[in-house]
């Protein structure tokens, strides 16, 4: 994405741009790759890890986004993110909801964890009892 700049040289967002504005092409490359990858308002993109996490449902409160498993190789109980309409996959090759997960189902969770190391499922295992 290229950062366009107005007649005083701010630089504005490819969102400012309207209808009936008109735009000039140029050539000039000084945007820095932050800059490509950060529009206004939002932080400058990071990364994130990818990590497997085993445990036992704990808490999977209703109306809430996250479930709370306890790993015992670790022996702590960590809070997932998870949206209650998320799809978690069975032994059998069925499928429920995250929100059915019920204390005690042992699962697998793939998640990614952003830079405030919190987790976000991207998929979950149920494991068979």
């Amino acid at each position: 994405m290229t950062l366009v700049s107005d007649e005083a040289p701010w630089r504005a967002a490819p969102v400012d741009i309207a209808r009936a504005d008109r735009i000039e092409v140029g050539t000039a490359a000084d945007a820095t790759a932050s800059d490509q990858l950060k529009d206004r308002g939002q932080e400058p993109y990071l990364g994130f890890s990818t990590v497997i996490l085993s445990g036992v449902v704990e808490k999977n409160p209703p109306n809430d986004d996250k479930i709370t498993i306890h790993n015992r190789n670790e022996r702590r109980d960590l809070e997932i993110t998870v949206d209650e309409e998320f799809i978690v996959l069975r032994p059998d090759d069925t499928f429920i909801r995250a929100s059915q997960l019920r204390q005690g189902d042992s699962v697998v969770i793939k998640a990614f964890r952003d830079p405030r190391g919190e987790y976000i499922a991207q998929t979950i295992r149920l494991q068979a009892r």
